[in-house]
């Protein structure tokens, strides 16, 4: 019971969390709009200023979204998702490519590869997961920081995936929930 109890706690607070996650770029978007919609005439500039990061804000949301379904199917078909073998080095890279697109120049990121090869898993909830955390590192990562994806053989052969980041970190009374 104190374990089912656990996880509903942790379930509310994940749908409080996102709510306000939602609620930040909707509000953005929405005044944006607004202002847009009592403008008698807007010029170019106005346009090019807004639009961009009404964008970008949108572009938060749709992740938010897509964060949710994936975890929605994950919760309701656990036991159907496919197992595969994963070739690591070509996902690491892929992961590499995105964490330099996105950073766009402003963090020295870096490989580092010390495990075999391959993955029993999902490749494509695997590559969500790993992605969610390089997109969380940029993110979070003043310009001029560093980021490492690493890929290391632990106890028994394991494999472990990380991502470590000269960002602000994640608040100590968040870490229990993770």
């Amino acid at each position: 019971i104190t374990q089912l109890e656990r996880v509903q706690t942790v379930h509310r607070d994940f749908v409080a969390n996102v709510s306000h996650e939602l609620r930040t770029p909707l509000t953005v978007v929405g005044g944006f709009l607004e202002t847009l919609s009592e403008m008698p005439e807007v010029d170019d500039a106005t346009l090019r200023q807004f639009l961009p990061l009404m964008l970008e804000q949108s572009r938060r949301m749709q992740s938010l979204v897509e964060d949710l379904l994936t975890l929605s199917r994950i919760e309701n078909s656990p036991r159907s998702m496919a197992q595969e073998t994963v070739d690591m080095d070509q996902m690491l890279d892929t992961l590499m490519v995105e964490a330099e697109g996105l950073s766009q120049g402003r963090h020295q990121v870096t490989l580092d590869k010390r495990c075999p090869r391959w993955l029993r898993g999902n490749a494509q909830e695997l590559h969500s997961a790993f992605g969610n955390l390089v997109s969380n590192a940029v993110r979070y990562t003043p310009e001029g920081g560093s980021i490492t994806l690493s890929w290391q053989e632990a106890d028994e052969g394991r494999g472990v995936f990380s991502v470590s980041d000269t960002g602000i970190g994640i608040p100590p009374e968040h870490l229990p929930r993770l």
